[in-house]
């Protein structure tokens, strides 16, 4: 990702440029005073999606809407559904089973990774605020950040291959879907993955995002009075690269739980459509 605002360049191209100067000069504060602020606005971006996300809807409300009286259904012959066409998500292609596993695992990154660096990154922030020792620390976390980014990414991939432009919402049954069985699992699947994700509190998360955002602010007032004018470069570099790599997995978070509305409102009006047959 690459942004620039005004004349400052941010994202991976600039945690770059602040690395080559990591190796190469004895101090990089000023640098990473003039990056952290704007990947600090990223973060802010993507917290703000999560409180609006978590005005708009609650998933146990969401979950009530659909599949309350499906499992009573009587099956239906797979050839009465050859020419049904029946709702995906806005550019849907591909296996709608395959799909929520994919999110299923999208879920799976947030509360492996993400939650737990929520958490961690937090005290390492208000540690380099306060302690001393902190701001002069050698520990590099890059290659762990690098990790999170590689694992995200793998995932991105594989959700980004069931979407293609000009895709209207609507396919066919058979097109979505290999069985009727199978279509029955994943409505027993989304009744898991909806309620997984209601137990996770969107304004709690939010609310852990911001304390991360107002303890950054604080750290750079202080570095531009000069307080951190011994920090060591790897100190500094975590900070961005984990401010850099937070922003983007929340982002993330809140990609995933608006695919997961998105799908069960599809599946909630496929049910709809099979009831009526």
């Amino acid at each position: 990702m690459l942004n620039v605002k005004g004349n400052t360049v941010t994202g991976t191209v600039a945690l770059e440029m602040l690395a080559l100067e990591a190796e190469n000069s004895g101090n990089i504060l000023q640098s990473a005073v003039s990056l952290i602020p704007n990947v600090m606005n990223d973060l802010s971006t993507s917290m703000n999606a999560l409180v609006e996300m978590g005005k708009a809807f609650s998933f146990s409300e969401l979950k009530s809407k659909v599949h309350s009286n499906f499992f009573g259904v009587k099956d239906v012959p797979e050839d009465a559904l050859n020419k049904v066409f029946v709702a995906t998500p806005e550019g849907f292609i591909g296996n709608v089973d395959k799909y929520q596993t994919s999110l299923g695992f999208s879920i799976d990154y947030y509360e492996e990774v993400t939650s737990v660096l929520l958490r961690e990154f937090y005290v390492t922030v208000a540690a380099f605020v306060t302690n001393k020792d902190r701001k002069l620390s050698i520990k590099d976390d890059t290659a762990k950040f690098k990790g999170y980014e590689t694992a995200r990414a793998g995932l991105t991939k594989d959700i980004s291959s069931h979407f293609s432009k000009g895709n209207t919402g609507r396919t066919l049954f058979h097109d979505a879907y290999d069985s009727y069985g199978e279509f029955k699992k994943v409505c027993k699947d989304n009744n898991s993955l909806t309620k997984r994700l209601d137990q996770i509190d969107l304004k709690k998360v939010a609310g852990q995002v911001k304390k991360i955002v107002d303890t950054l602010d604080i750290a750079i007032k202080s570095a531009e009075r000069g307080d951190y004018d011994k920090a060591s470069n790897e100190a500094l570099m975590n900070m961005a690269n984990g401010t850099f790599e937070l922003a983007q997995q929340v982002e993330f978070f809140a990609a995933t739980a608006y695919r997961i509305k998105a799908l069960t409102f599809a599946i909630g009006e496929t049910e709809d459509k099979i009831k009526s047959l």
